[in-house]
């Protein structure tokens, strides 16, 4: 609470948090889907719960940083379609458990050679099912700072490098852009 308190002084509207890191473990309650997470850990609580529930109190927005990439769960490497669906399903319930968010900052799917199908659109879906107003942001990685990548994309990033000006001609919605 003490930290959303002072970033609220401090003029702050949002808050982005990491729910899961390319580590793979969980600051949520995986709810079965995975026991790599807060409250199977010696912590032994939901900490995005504890987030929403003081961003909520504060009148400030919650969003979250969700690692696409995974070290944990093997399916990332051995059956990536099994892995997509666990994505999907961890993805719908911090869609479905915590409230409005503003949105999901994604981040990994850069740890996969170029052309891999991660199945963006149907993981954009289940967004856009339950949180329909929520801001959307894919990380590209360092070698495609800018590149939007999904019609479903409402901010572009440029992770380490020197932004651009976005020509947004034509465009079928207004895209932003951010520098980490």
């Amino acid at each position: 609470g003490e930290i959303v308190r002072t970033a609220k002084r401090a003029g702050m509207r949002y808050i982005t948090l990491t729910t899961k890191h390319h580590d793979g473990f969980c600051l949520y309650d995986a709810m079965g889907l995975s026991s790599y997470d807060a409250p199977h850990s010696a912590c032994g609580r939901d900490l995005i719960r504890e987030f929403v529930d003081a961003c909520n109190g504060e009148g400030i927005v919650p969003f979250f940083y969700h690692a696409t990439y995974d070290w944990y769960q093997e399916s990332f490497e051995k059956d990536f379609d099994a892995f997509l669906q666990y994505l999907r399903d961890s993805v719908e319930l911090l869609c479905t458990q915590y409230g409005k968010i503003g949105g999901l900052w994604f981040d990994g799917n850069w740890s996969k050679p170029a052309g891999t199908d991660w199945q963006e659109d149907k993981l954009y879906a289940v967004i856009r099912r339950h949180q329909p107003d929520a801001i959307i942001v894919n990380n590209t990685g360092l070698g495609a700072r800018g590149a939007i990548g999904n019609p479903e994309i409402d901010s572009v990033t440029f992770e380490q490098g020197r932004p651009v000006p976005m020509d947004r001609e034509g465009m079928p919605k207004y895209v932003a852009a951010e520098m980490c």
